[in-house]
């Protein structure tokens, strides 16, 4: 899967968390984003997993913690020389009308992400880590070590397995609305997340 990966030349963006440097990356039919800032690269390296999420990251929706997390993640990126992947899977990895039938049925029989998810016959968390970590791989070596900022205890075991060298997890500590926290809550009960 690594020859198979093509990356762009870098462009640097001007952001709220500070100078980002971005490349495409490109991995069989799926695309994503690789970001840094102007900090070296330290070690282990700070990395961040983003999943795309439409509708806080673009629309500003306060229903989630997507945005909240993807500011953090830049902040950390921006100031300690890490490494944010950020790719396109809406829905952890489900879709985006799949990640709207089950907004829909939240919103119209009050359940909540994991049922509607079942009432979908979709798993919880249909994503797949392969590709993140063939994109590490990749631009840091086989066997570099990262410090995964992360939340989620399942997607730390999940990179280990595709090959990822996870030298300690981080917590994404956050200062969520009271609507996110119910939503917190709710992911630490469904996904096993950790919430500091």
């Amino acid at each position: 899967m690594a020859n198979d990966i093509t990356v762009s030349k870098e462009i640097v963006l001007n952001a709220e968390a500070g100078r980002l440097r971005v490349r495409h990356v490109g991995i069989g039919n799926r695309e994503a984003v690789v970001i840094t800032g102007d900090a070296e690269l330290s070690t282990p390296v700070p990395f961040r997993l983003q999943s795309s999420c439409l509708f806080s990251e673009s629309l500003l929706s306060t229903d989630c913690d997507c945005a909240l997390q993807l500011h953090e993640a830049l902040k950390i990126v921006c100031a300690e020389g890490g490494l944010l992947i950020y790719l396109y899977e809406e829905g952890r990895g489900a879709g985006l009308r799949a990640k709207c039938d089950a907004i829909y049925l939240q919103q119209t029989t009050g359940c909540d992400t994991a049922s509607a998810y079942h009432q979908l016959h979709l798993e919880p968390d249909p994503r797949e880590y392969e590709t993140a970590a063939a994109i590490l791989l990749a631009l840091l070596g086989e066997n570099a070590p990262v410090e995964l900022i992360s939340n989620n205890i399942d997607r730390e075991s999940r990179l280990r397995r595709a090959g990822v060298n996870i030298a300690r997890r981080r917590p994404l500590v956050l200062t969520p609305t009271e609507r996110v926290k119910t939503y917190l809550i709710e992911k630490a009960r469904v996904l096993g997340h950790i919430v500091e």
